[in-house]
């Protein structure tokens, strides 16, 4: 079946990153766990903006207030982050606050078993000297707790009180039953994206990121779908891995994939610009073949990330090379690959650093390739001044609502471009897809009209 494109339209980031010196530090309950977190999806996304010469300044503080002894080695531990801050010459900083919740009045647990007010948990568990410290910076606090913080008794008045009391400058809390850190870890990459490194204002930013500030939701409950799943990424050798859309993928799967179930994860770094490169390559690409054939594997992202030239938008195989896409999917991905991915639900990420979707007719080239392998599906982005690195809260979201929940990629497409407008805004997303079955006129006109409202859709002839 032929494929077609929808396209938007949007503004690169350009020059706006700000990093200043900045802190993250987080305190976390000591059942709760940092891996996957919010805290994680933060620092994945600054590590592609801070350098080496940056200042970012990261603290993990775990608490268990339950045993003897346990207040005054915790005391220590904060007073040691507290000097180390000091000395940093911070000017921002988000503090994450990661938590159980009394399921009958919303306070905050500060140990596994046991609850306090919010009066002693800010005493007991952030301390006084660490708060006042915070106050010589730009400051986010979140307050993510497992339970019904938010709407248990009067327990978010106590917290307000409380806030307003130590003179904290703001909070972003997320506390209702049946809610776990991980499920904001977009929502925290693109706010790192939009008030940390754009630089816009809070008050500017949030209305952009969230619709209303209070909104009901449903949890994931047993909505959960983790069938054998690889996640394989084509990387051309001088484009980083760390901190791309492979990493936020994984970070957030491995929130939902336990020990005894099956994912699987492959990085595949080409260069084929010198002698026995292509000889190398096939043997690395026979290899993860080989192992993907033994997984039972059912479901699959591929993400390829390379450059695209500047004048005709083809994809390198090389750090200085360019080719047709005939010859990259037959160099670089290989035949044997791209007739296995066939025999699962895959979805391909085509990921430029150059204008691969714009430039000549570069677009055109690869819904033809991209027919004739009889690929079932491509995301792609590609435009002069994109990053992979920007894509990372769409691809959370996909991995959230697609591979997690289980929605069709039809419905959940529209779903992510207009939820995540403000992150879009810089980015173009490709859609490239069958077509969907013929219906009768009216149906179709009326969904060609909403597409086009939503993602100002132009489609390829077949």
């Amino acid at each position: 079946m032929p494929l077609q494109v929808r396209a938007r339209k949007v503004v690169t980031l350009g020059s706006r990153v700000c990093n200043e010196p900045l802190a993250i530090v987080i305190f976390v309950l000591s059942n709760l766990p940092i891996h996957g977190s919010p805290y994680d999806a933060a620092l994945l996304q600054l590590q592609n903006y801070y350098a080496d010469n940056d200042t970012l300044v990261a603290h993990e503080i775990v608490f268990n207030l339950s045993v003897d002894g346990a207040l005054a080695a915790h005391t220590h531990k904060v007073d040691q982050v507290v000097v180390e801050l000091k000395r940093a010459g911070i000017k921002r900083a988000i503090v994450m606050i990661m938590t159980h919740a009394n399921n009958a009045d919303g306070l905050p647990f500060f140990e596994p078993a046991g609850c306090c007010t919010f009066k002693e948990f800010f005493a007991g568990v952030i301390q006084d000297h660490f708060i006042t410290l915070t106050k010589t910076w730009d400051t986010t606090w979140f307050m993510l707790t497992c339970g019904p913080m938010m709407t248990a008794g009067t327990s978010l008045v106590e917290l307000v009180k409380e806030a307003n009391s130590l003179e904290i400058q703001r909070i972003i809390g997320v506390g209702i039953a049946g809610f776990f850190p991980c499920m904001l870890n977009p929502f925290m990459m693109t706010f790192v994206e939009k008030f940390l490194i754009e630089g816009e204002t809070f008050d500017k930013v949030m209305p952009k990121i969230v619709t209303v500030r209070a909104r009901k939701v449903v949890t994931l409950g047993s909505r959960i779908c983790n069938e054998p799943l690889a996640v394989v990424v084509f990387a051309l050798s001088n484009i980083p891995i760390r901190g791309s859309p492979y990493n936020a993928a994984l970070l957030q799967l491995q929130n939902y994939y336990a020990d005894n179930d099956i994912l699987v994860t492959r990085e595949i770094v080409f260069d084929l610009s010198v002698d026995g490169a292509l000889a190398a390559h096939t043997r690395k690409v026979d290899q993860v073949v080989a192992e993907l054939k033994q997984a039972g594997i059912k479901r699959a992202i591929v993400m390829i990330m390379t450059h695209a030239n500047d004048a005709n938008g083809l994809p390198f195989f090389e750090p200085a090379g360019c080719c047709t896409f005939k010859e990259f999917f037959a160099g670089v991905i290989q035949d044997h690959f791209i007739t296995l991915t066939k025999t699962w639900d895959t979805t391909w990420f085509m990921l430029t650093c150059g204008p691969m979707m714009t430039a000549g007719t570069s677009l055109v080239e690869l819904v033809k390739e991209a027919n004739s392998l009889e690929i079932q599906r491509i995301i792609g982005v590609g435009i002069a001044g994109f990053f992979p690195c920007m894509l990372n809260p769409f691809m959370m979201t996909f991995v959230e609502k697609f591979l997690i929940e289980g929605e069709t990629f039809d419905k959940v497409m529209p779903k992510i471009v207009t939820g995540l407008t403000a992150t879009l805004t810089h980015i173009p997303i490709y859609v490239i897809s069958p077509p969907p079955p013929r219906e009768p006129r009216a149906i179709r006109r009326l969904k060609d009209h909403f597409c086009r409202l939503l993602t100002q859709s132009n489609h390829l002839p077949d």
